[in-house]
C-alpha cells in the first residue's frame, strides 16, 4: 500500500508453520494499516510486531504492538481494531486464538 506521502508498506503475512505462539488466523481481509503522514514526510521507517488474541467472533483484542516509534503502533493498533479475522479457524477446544501474530513494515521510498 503506498501513502500519499511516497512511504511504502509491506504487510507479511505469518507463516502458518510456526511455533505454538504466536499462532497463525487468516484475516477476512488483510489489515490496512495507513502510513503516518509525519513519518513519511521525515522519511521514517519502521517494522513492528503485534502480538494480540481473538474473540470467536473474529475480533482481536488484548493488543500489544513493540515499534521504534510510537506512530506506527498507533497506526497497528487502529489497523488491527478494524479487522475481522476468520473464526472458523480457530481450535474449538480454545476459547479463541491466544498470542495470535502480524508482522508490519513500514518503508519510506525514494
Amino acid at each position: 500500500q503506498r501513502s500519499r506521502l511516497g512511504g511504502w508498506l509491506r504487510l507479511d503475512a505469518p507463516s502458518p508453520n510456526g511455533l505454538a505462539c504466536p499462532v497463525y488466523v487468516p484475516a477476512v481481509a488483510l489489515p490496512a494499516p495507513v502510513y503516518p503522514e509525519e513519518a513519511a514526510r521525515e522519511g521514517i521507517s519502521d517494522t513492528c510486531e503485534s502480538r494480540f488474541d481473538i474473540d470467536w467472533k473474529g475480533r482481536p483484542f488484548n493488543l500489544a504492538v513493540r515499534c521504534t516509534y510510537r506512530v506506527f503502533a498507533d497506526s497497528v493498533e487502529d489497523a488491527l481494531r478494524a479487522t475481522e479475522f476468520n473464526p472458523n479457524a480457530l481450535d474449538p477446544s480454545q476459547a479463541g486464538a491466544q498470542c495470535a501474530s502480524y508482522p508490519f513494515s513500514y518503508e519510506v521510498s525514494g
